[in-house]
């Protein structure tokens, strides 16, 4: 896709904080006209009430990132709709009067634009290939993946940092839902571990296989082929019990196989144990972890599990995310609990 001019960029900006501001995430206009004398895009918010709509879920989209594919669809109509919404093309412009349109494709160039300008990545790391593939066939996710604003498409660690910020934030002062993170590393602790503490396989290529399946009792996360490697219950006469289901615990690792006979293999034994809420088990092709994998024993043989799982490698990585997220909460959007910092990432080029 071809970059956005620095003409087009400046219009963009307008465009961005008419939608930041009639959706919520800028507190106040930065125009030198408010809402009252100024007739377009926010300027409309008292009786347009299916923009306001769409102006507040392109924020929440850009805010939260999450890998929806029915958020996608949603901001395609979003953009549709606001393609036929008048807006004054300069920022800095006192003739509230002047005003142009934006085809739908534009308007996403402008979200894509600026959140790869900020470095602002979308968490695809548990979405299934055929979930990216149906995503890319929106306009704006075939945009975004122009843009490059995946977190599969940047380097380990901005993919770590990434979803440190398109998390929902916490209260400030709540301590952390879980202090597995601060654990260190776990390898030394795995059941049935094949290999050494600490060393770490890597993928033969960019490709792996995992097994997964449709959860009648949970239908928006598939159930998938897991073990728990760190926990009594996850024991199997001293290897780890293979367990297919939803794995919600932060210790719960997915299988995963490099080679698809062997990821068959396994499936074959799967199916035997499948529970009656869980169909479809299936193997899907994922992109293999950077970060690299452990292997382990099983009840069904060897499988690997991802290092990141068992906090290995995590130390000295977060403290380069802690300190790029440090330095990029005043110029980001990831301290998302402070809507004041939108507005100074949006407006730190002045």
């Amino acid at each position: 896709m071809t970059k956005l001019t620095p003409a087009q960029i400046d219009v963009s900006r307008a465009w961005l904080h008419d939608i930041f501001v009639w959706g919520g995430l800028a507190p106040t206009p930065k125009r030198d006209f408010g809402g009252s004398t100024y007739h377009n895009m926010y300027g409309r918010a008292k009786y347009d009430s299916t923009g306001t709509d769409y102006a507040k879920k392109i924020c929440n989209f850009i805010k939260f990132r999450q890998v929806k594919y029915q958020d996608f669809l949603t901001i395609d109509k979003a953009l549709d709709y606001m393609s036929g919404e008048w807006f004054n093309p300069n920022l800095h412009s006192d003739r509230s009067w002047e005003s142009v349109r934006k085809k739908p494709d534009m308007l996403a160039r402008y979200i894509g634009n600026f959140l790869a300008e900020q470095k602002l990545y979308f968490d695809d790391s548990n979405a299934t290939p055929y979930e990216m593939d149906e995503i890319r066939k929106t306009m704006i996710g075939s945009c975004l993946w122009d843009y490059q604003c995946f977190t599969s498409q940047e380097p380990i660690v901005k993919q770590r940092a990434a979803s440190i910020g398109s998390s929902t934030p916490r209260t400030p002062g709540q301590p952390p839902q879980n202090n597995y993170k601060q654990s260190g590393p776990q390898s030394g602790n795995v059941r049935a571990l094949v290999g050494q503490p600490g060393q770490k396989v890597v993928a033969q290529s960019n490709i792996s296989f995992r097994i997964e399946g449709t959860n009648a009792n949970s239908q928006k996360v598939p159930a998938t082929v897991h073990v728990k490697p760190l926990s009594k219950k996850g024991d199997a006469n001293g290897v780890n019990r293979v367990f297919i289901g939803s794995a919600n615990g932060y210790t719960d690792c997915a299988c995963y196989f490099d080679d698809l006979t062997e990821a068959n293999n396994f499936l074959q034994k799967c199916l035997a144990i499948c529970p009656p809420n869980v169909s479809n088990l299936h193997i899907v092709k994922v992109r293999s972890d950077a970060n690299g994998y452990f292997l382990v024993n099983t009840e069904f043989g060897q499988c690997a599990i991802v290092a990141s799982k068992l906090n290995e490698d995590l130390k000295e990585e977060a403290g380069e995310i802690k300190e790029s997220k440090c330095s990029k909460d005043k110029d980001s959007f990831l301290n998302e609990s402070n809507i004041d910092a939108y507005t100074e990432a949006f407006f730190k080029y002045e």
